[in-house]
């Protein structure tokens, strides 16, 4: 199978993302106006995502407090998201419902039906880091489940970065 990916770059516009909130609410990822943390996760049906979202959940408050927003996006419906999320103790925002064309559009690796066995494709979990001006300050984007940021070093290079304002944050 040919597959075609877009690479996103540091310093690269971050696309609009607009999803089903846990509440029923449109979420956008322009939203928010200040340093914004963007998670894509499989899904519910991994194990390991419950324990990073658990894990990540000490830290979220922080980062907030840091001025930095978090948002986990899947491809599940927003109703597994929220009972997903409750039953990892994440309490930040979530939304589900992530196309095929917006995974392309991130450049994450998807899970085809096939492949998974589950009744819709998935994105493969990646992380990124959107300045205040809406570009990708950070990226890294996985091709399997198991590989994940190192949240203290991420804890770390948070602090470093956003709480010196250093402008810009890539090359």
């Amino acid at each position: 199978m040919t597959r075609t990916r877009t690479n996103l770059l540091p310093g690269d516009r971050f696309p609009t993302l607009t999803l089903e909130g846990m509440d029923g609410t449109s979420v956008t990822s322009e939203k928010f106006t200040g340093w914004t943390l963007l998670l894509v996760y499989r899904g519910a049906h991994c194990g390991i995502c419950k324990k990073f979202f658990r894990d990540l959940e000490k830290y979220r408050q922080s980062w907030n407090d840091l001025g930095v927003a978090t948002l986990a996006v899947t491809a599940d419906s927003p109703a597994d998201v929220k009972a997903f999320l409750k039953e990892a103790g994440y309490l930040g925002d979530a939304a589900g419902g992530l196309t095929i064309d917006q995974m392309n559009s991130l450049g994450v690796w998807i899970t085809d039906t096939d492949q998974s066995g589950l009744p819709y494709a998935h994105p493969e979990p990646a992380l990124f880091l959107i300045d205040p001006e809406g570009c990708i300050a950070a990226a890294e984007v996985t091709t399997i489940a198991f590989v994940r940021p190192d949240l203290p070093a991420l804890d770390m290079g948070l602090k470093f970065l956003v709480g010196r304002d250093i402008r810009p944050p890539y090359g």
